[in-house]
C-alpha cells in the first residue's frame, strides 16, 4: 500500500485521518500496518504527522469493530482489533522510544549529595524536558494521548526505581534524606502526567502505581 508514502507534512493530523479513515477496510490492516512499519523505518521527515493520522484512524476503526461493525466474525474481530493493537503499539514506540535513553540520562544523578540536599533539580529539570516534547503531541485526542503518556509515566517510574534499587544507601542520614527527596520527586511526577492527560478512573490506577512504588520504597530503604 502506497497510501501513507503520498502525504506531505504541510498536511494536518486530522486531514490525513479521515483520508485513511476513508480508504481502509478491514482486509487492509494487515497491509496498512505493514505500511506503517515500513514507512518507520524510512523515517521521512513527515513521519510524525502520519503517526498522529495513524492513532486517529486506528481510534475510529477500533470503535467501528467494536461497536457497530455487524455481522463480523468474531475470529476476524479478533484479528482485526489484534492488528491494530499492533499498530497502535508501534506508533507509541515511535514517539517513546527516543526518550528512554534521556530518561536514563537525566536521572543519573540520583543519589548522588547535590540530588540529595535539593541543589540539582533532577525531577524538575526532566519534566521540563519532557514537557517540551509531548507539546508536539497536544492535537493528539484524549483517547490516543492518554495510553502513550501512561506508558511514559511508567517507564519514567520505572527507570527511577531501577536507579533507586542499585544505589546502596552509606548512612541513616543518607537514607533519611533521600526517602524525603524521593517523596517529593514521586508528587511531583504525579502532578505533571495529571496536569498532561485527563485520566479516567481506570488509567488513575496505573498512573497512581508508580506514585505508590516510589512512596512506599522511599519508606522501607535501610542502610546496610
Amino acid at each position: 500500500m502506497q497510501l501513507l508514502h503520498c502525504f506531505s507534512k504541510e498536511q494536518a493530523a486530522s486531514d490525513l485521518g479521515v483520508k485513511l479513515g476513508e480508504v481502509l477496510s478491514f482486509s487492509e490492516c494487515p497491509s496498512y500496518r505493514k505500511s506503517v512499519e515500513d514507512l518507520v523505518k524510512a523515517n521521512p521527515s513527515n513521519l510524525h504527522p502520519v503517526l498522529k493520522a495513524t492513532l486517529v484512524c486506528e481510534q475510529q476503526l477500533r470503535d467501528y469493530i467494536c461497536g457497530q461493525a455487524k455481522g463480523l466474525a468474531e475470529d476476524q474481530k479478533r484479528r482485526c482489533l489484534d492488528t491494530l493493537s499492533a499498530l497502535r503499539d508501534c506508533c507509541y514506540q515511535c514517539f517513546t522510544f527516543p526518550l528512554h535513553g534521556k530518561i536514563k540520562v537525566f536521572l543519573s544523578p540520583l543519589w548522588t549529595s547535590t540530588w540529595m540536599d535539593g541543589s540539582l533539580p533532577v525531577i524538575d529539570q526532566l519534566l521540563s524536558f519532557l514537557k517540551q516534547h509531548l507539546a508536539d503531541l497536544s492535537d493528539l485526542k484524549p483517547a490516543s494521548k492518554q495510553p502513550l503518556v501512561c506508558d511514559l509515566h511508567q517507564d519514567l517510574a520505572a527507570q527511577y526505581l531501577k536507579k533507586t534499587m542499585k544505589t546502596r544507601v552509606k548512612s541513616r542520614q543518607q537514607q533519611v534524606a533521600g526517602s524525603e527527596r524521593m517523596v517529593e520527586d514521586a508528587k511531583k511526577m504525579d502532578g505533571f502526567f495529571r496536569e498532561e492527560v485527563l485520566l479516567e478512573p481506570q488509567g488513575l490506577l496505573t498512573h497512581q502505581a508508580g506514585l505508590q512504588q516510589l512512596i512506599y520504597l522511599s519508606h522501607h530503604l535501610h542502610p546496610p
